[in-house]
């Protein structure tokens, strides 16, 4: 936990130099630099794939509980409809949080109340028997790079590499949100 406390304050002080960076930097270009940055982001992730450690297929975490999922998916949100045709619920906490100790230590630091899914599916090997025909939230995993990732997960490396960027992409949209609100 000591590890992961001292990355997040690592990070913190990264941001507050990114943001003073950023301040002196700031131009009419913000927007465009905002595009440029997500194409970075977008084109680094390219650069790695899945190494089938199975932690996306067994462990899914979202704010949403079932009955919220189940409406989105009603309403017609295409993500609810895939996540809620694949992921179950986890009805035991303990289980899930021994498989993932490193995670839940970091999940333990948000704020937020979250809900724990798996797939059915993923064998003991974790393979897909249905990768062919995978849901497009699973092609698309992890969606973005802020996302708490398992320690095991190939992407974390793409999550590392590209934190500069996303924290430079947070300060300018927060420096260009403060100046909406002056206006």
């Amino acid at each position: 936990m000591t590890e992961i406390l001292n990355k997040f304050k690592k990070i913190k002080k990264r941001y507050s130099e990114i943001m003073k960076e950023e301040l002196k930097l700031f131009d009419e270009n913000a927007e465009d630099r905002i595009i440029e940055l997500q194409n970075n982001i977008i084109s680094a992730k390219s650069r790695y794939s899945c190494a089938m450690c199975g932690s996306c297929c067994r462990l899914a975490a979202t704010p949403n509980s079932p009955d919220d999922l189940k409406k989105l998916a009603e309403s017609g949100d295409k993500f609810a409809q895939e996540f809620t045709k694949y992921f179950k619920l986890y009805e035991d906490f303990d289980t899930i949080k021994s498989l993932y100790p490193d995670y839940f230590d970091t999940v333990d630091l948000v704020n937020e109340k979250l809900y724990f899914y798996h797939c059915d599916l993923v064998t003991e090997n974790n393979l897909c028997p249905k990768y062919e025909e995978r849901p497009q939230i699973c092609k698309d995993f992890p969606e973005n790079p802020i996302d708490i990732l398992p320690v095991a997960c190939s992407f974390k490396k793409w999550q590392d590499d590209v934190l500069d960027d996303i924290l430079r992409l947070r300060a300018i949209t927060e420096i260009l949100n403060l100046e909406k609100e002056v206006e």
